[in-house]
């Protein structure tokens, strides 16, 4: 019985000794596994760091675009800003100088109402003095035809006369 007992106890230790065999191959296993993986995991970390270093980069990039863009836009909306208060005094500018423009039109227009009613006022009066000279050149005829028949006259008298003396 003690030989079986032996036996027996040899062939656990066989069995223990092929399990610790089995084991310690499955071990080598997953260490090497383990190691693949660990490697493999280091080699994903390092993509991932790389892909988050260009996403950082193209974020910040983008993020300095977007700022270029708010403070082009915010220089927009300053110019427009500048370019409506200048129109609405352009604006301004100009319907005061039209306002100006018709009261001067108007002021001409009355000035000119004037000045035509002065010169048919005139033309009457000139035409008015023309028959007056008309009439005063007739006059001054009719006077020079009488003093030269008087003229005529007086010589012929004169001739007479002078027959007398």
């Amino acid at each position: 019985t003690m030989r079986k007992s032996i036996d027996n106890q040899k062939t656990l230790i066989d069995s223990l000794e092929s399990k610790t065999l089995r084991l310690s191959a499955e071990k080598t296993d997953v260490e090497s596994r383990l190691l693949t993986l660990q490697r493999e995991g280091e080699t994903q970390i390092r993509d991932l760091q790389a892909q988050m270093d260009e996403l950082q980069g193209e974020t910040a990039s983008k993020i300095s675009c977007m700022e270029t863009v708010k403070e082009n836009l915010t220089a927009k909306d300053e110019l427009v800003a500048k370019l409506q208060q200048e129109q609405k005094m352009l604006k301004q500018e100009s319907n005061s100088k039209i306002k100006n423009l018709e009261s001067r039109v108007s002021a001409l227009s009355l000035e000119k109402d004037e000045l035509e009613g002065n010169l048919l006022f005139l033309k009457q009066d000139f035409d008015t003095k023309q028959k007056e000279l008309e009439t005063a050149l007739k006059d001054v005829n009719n006077a020079r035809n009488e003093a030269a028949s008087k003229m005529e006259t007086l010589q012929s008298l004169q001739s007479e006369l002078e027959k007398y003396v």
